[in-house]
């Protein structure tokens, strides 16, 4: 068994066909299928169902499919923990992005990043916050900034909250809102209809998060070092 037929696997389960796991691999459809041949050869046991016409994990091919994403993860922390020890700011990183952190501080620290280690390979990808939690237990993501309250009871994650960010409101002259004498409340301003950003098409939608509520996430059994 190598990590390279343990990547080919995660890619299958990922792509969800062998021709497009081949595409994303490298490889011709035939090599994948013989690597994944060989995987179970080795194991000795069936993997993937191809009795359908589609890719369906056997029972043991689920099993060795979890294992074979956090065997990956960790090689992968290896490298970054080999590279760290040698004071190189070079490797990889996948970032998650709320929608309002996307549209706030999400790329422009992003940025940043990028520009003090360039050999930093960044990665990033915008979603809701349940779909980034997703990819984050499956190790497919480093971290997320998001809106994460109705994350705080999930075990294996640890939150840091960030600080607040100031968020305004634009009406158009003579609003009834501009003949308040005192500040308006978040529940006053809900009383009249609400325009945001849009996320582009290929984003997925989500609603938007509270202003100052953004937390950053990582996984407790994947620590992530940058």
């Amino acid at each position: 068994m190598q990590l390279r037929q343990l990547q080919h696997l995660v890619a299958l389960a990922d792509q969800g066909s062998f021709g497009r796991a081949a595409q994303a691999c490298h490889l011709s459809q035939p090599a994948l299928s013989r690597s994944i041949d060989n995987l179970e050869e080795g194991l000795q046991a069936r993997l993937i169902d191809r009795a359908y016409g589609t890719v369906r994990f056997t029972q043991a091919g689920e099993l060795v499919l979890a294992r074979a994403r956090e065997l990956l993860a960790d090689a992968r922390q290896i490298e970054r923990d080999v590279l760290q020890l040698e004071g190189l700011a070079i490797g990889s990183l996948a970032v998650g992005l709320g929608p309002f952190a996307a549209g706030t501080l999400g790329r422009m620290a992003l940025s940043l990043m990028t520009q003090r280690h360039p050999k930093l390979q960044m990665r990033m990808e915008v979603a809701d916050t349940a779909a980034l939690c997703e990819r984050l237990h499956r190790r497919q993501l480093d971290l997320f900034i998001a809106d994460t309250r109705d994350l705080k009871k999930q075990p294996g994650l640890k939150l840091a909250r960030l600080p607040n960010m100031p968020v305004s409101f634009f009406v158009r002259p003579k609003h009834p809102l501009l003949k308040l004498k005192q500040q308006p409340t978040i529940e006053k301003l809900m009383d009249y209809p609400v325009a945001g950003p849009r996320l582009r098409p290929r984003w997925p939608r989500s609603s938007t998060g509270t202003p100052g509520a953004a937390t950053a996430a990582t996984a407790e059994t994947a620590p992530c070092s940058t």
